[in-house]
């Protein structure tokens, strides 16, 4: 259901447990032990912690949310700390309110916002209260998961990576099946572990709402009436104003050129998808593209520059990173044609 409280499984019954999950718990257990091994560095070691971290592991995470999101899902660490309690058969039993529910996708993005520029003002530098901050999350995941039914005490709902799982996830280069729930709940009304094409689109609106453009060719106009639809205008202003934030920048610096960039983003988003008559979930596709195509041509001489100092590897040459460059735009312009041609085809059918 779209505006319905909860929504069940797509069959009304209880979806089988995933194809190949030994396989998938013990990648989990890996990638689970891996970044328990992470944060001991950050406290240990935290000059090389934190390169493993900003200049290795989390410029992948991207590049994997737009090639094949549902791996992120599986594997992410706080996801299987979230499960544990399932695992072992002592899941919650509570549910999220529908208004929760409803307010859980504009939560999220809040977070995200939040976060983000403490990379800038205290996680960059600081090995140990970087610890510290994964250490906090993972108790939130676990206690969440053992109070609250299924992914919907934080995975589903309120999980800051997931909104940005719903906007590359509505078109992925490389489809996976979930690894996580071995039976659906209907803990969340829109679940985007059932229906990851599907769960971005319908938070936004259905057609004649504002979702989708309206009849005579003219624009839907309405993504900055949702959550949703104002982060997929925000983000690329976002990423972009958070790589122009000033050396050694106070907290008020830091959220002023990310925030002011995300405001700038819908505004020129908006005023150019008015002035074009762009459908909403075209815009929201020419958004998500933008953002990976700004987020990585900042990213790639940071990892260069970043490997250089701490590993002592010889420079990166211009023509490197601008190779590196061109391959991860290449690589958002085919996610935009494929996801482009899926929304075509969906329309056609329907």
């Amino acid at each position: 259901m779209i505006n319905g409280a909860v929504a069940g499984p797509p069959t009304g019954g209880v979806v089988d447990r995933p194809a190949g999950s030994g396989a998938w718990r013990a990648a989990q257990f890996a990638t689970l032990v891996g970044a328990v091994g992470v944060v001991a560095l950050l406290v240990w070691r935290p000059a090389f912690g934190l390169w493993l971290t900003w200049d290795l592991l989390i410029p992948l995470v991207p590049a994997v949310l737009l090639i094949a999101p549902q791996l992120w899902r599986n594997l992410c660490p706080i996801a299987t700390v979230h499960q544990v309690g399932a695992l072992r058969g002592r899941t919650g039993g509570r549910r999220l309110p529908p208004r929760v529910q409803r307010r859980a996708p504009a939560v999220a993005v809040l977070l995200l916002f939040a976060i983000v520029p403490l990379r800038l003002v205290l996680f960059n530098e600081h090995g140990p209260a970087l610890a510290a901050f994964v250490v906090a999350v993972l108790v939130v995941a676990l206690w969440s998961g053992l109070v609250v039914t299924g992914k919907a005490g934080w995975c589903a709902t309120f999980c800051p990576v997931l909104p940005v799982e719903r906007l590359y996830g509505q078109a992925p280069l490389v489809p996976l099946a979930h690894g996580h729930c071995r039976s659906c709940t209907g803990c969340v009304r829109e679940c985007y572990d059932l229906a990851p094409a599907a769960s971005l689109h319908r938070l936004i609106g259905p057609p004649g709402a504002g979702g989708v453009a309206r009849s005579r060719g003219r624009a839907g106009m309405g993504l900055e009436r949702t959550p949703m639809g104002l982060f997929a205008l925000a983000f690329p202003g976002f990423i972009a104003g958070y790589f122009f934030v000033p050396d050694s920048p106070s907290i008020a610096q830091a959220y002023t050129w990310a925030l002011g960039g995300a405001a700038l983003s819908i505004a020129v988003l908006t005023a150019g998808q008015r002035v074009a008559a762009v459908r909403d979930e075209t815009m929201i596709r020419l958004a998500a593209a933008l953002a990976i195509g700004v987020y990585y041509w900042f990213t790639v001489p940071a990892v260069a520059e970043g490997a250089h100092e701490l590993l002592a590897l010889p420079d990166a040459p211009s023509l490197g990173i601008a190779a590196a460059r061109t391959v991860t735009i290449a690589v958002a312009g085919v996610w935009l044609v494929v996801a482009t041609r899926r929304a075509r085809t969906a329309r056609t059918r329907a």
